[in-house]
């Protein structure tokens, strides 16, 4: 899939202005983060992790001007509890590792959409997934039936202060959705499983 095709599905599936697409994705180019080379005929292939990236700084819904330097933070984040969630079949069926970030998961996704047909009743922890960026302090959200993966910057004051009281994760056993709640925080953008489709099945298909 080349640049173009890229980005016309991604506004497509996403529902944003393709000139708005084209702007970020110039923009992540420049900053060294999508695949470049020649033009015309000749240009290089995009990749499933190309994708990821240019649907993780949309999702940002940071301003043109703060769109790389935003995205350069959501992209980094990791999951800080992931001893509780290792064993559930969707980690478990992407092969994701404590190690790997926010991007790597959204990329994990897009791979597996892009090379499986995927069945509701066989999948049916992908089928439900929503991936969801929320307002700095961020957080970058995967839900589905009976999982939520939650993805943070380890700068955070709340885990700051809990890891020098000795408990690092106290602060998120309230419960996200009072801490957002509290912290004043919403959903910037939410991704679903049939957006992700939209993208990751063009793969192969020029």
């Amino acid at each position: 899939m080349k640049s173009g095709h890229l980005i016309k599905i991604t506004s497509s599936a996403l529902g944003i202005d393709q000139a708005t697409v084209n702007f970020v994705a110039r923009k992540l180019r420049e900053a060294g983060f999508l695949t470049t080379g020649a033009r015309g005929v000749n240009a290089p292939d995009m990749t499933t992790r190309d994708a990821a990236r240019l649907t993780l700084a949309l999702m940002t819904g940071a301003p043109p001007n703060l769109i790389v330097d935003t995205f350069k933070i959501y992209r980094q984040f990791r999951n800080d509890e992931f001893e509780q969630i290792e064993t559930a079949s969707v980690v478990r069926r992407l092969d994701f590792k404590q190690e790997n970030t926010a991007e790597d998961f959204l990329v994990y996704l897009f791979d597996f959409v892009s090379s499986h047909r995927v069945n509701v009743d066989s999948d049916i922890s992908i089928f439900n997934l929503e991936y969801s960026v929320h307002e700095r302090p961020a957080y970058v959200i995967f839900k589905n039936a009976g999982l939520e993966l939650f993805f943070t910057p380890a700068h955070l004051p709340e885990m700051k202060k809990n890891e020098l009281e000795g408990n690092p994760t106290s602060w998120s056993q309230l419960g996200l959705s009072r801490l957002f709640e509290e912290e004043g925080m919403h959903v910037k953008r939410q991704i679903s499983f049939g957006e992700i489709e939209a993208i990751a099945s063009e793969f192969g298909t020029e």
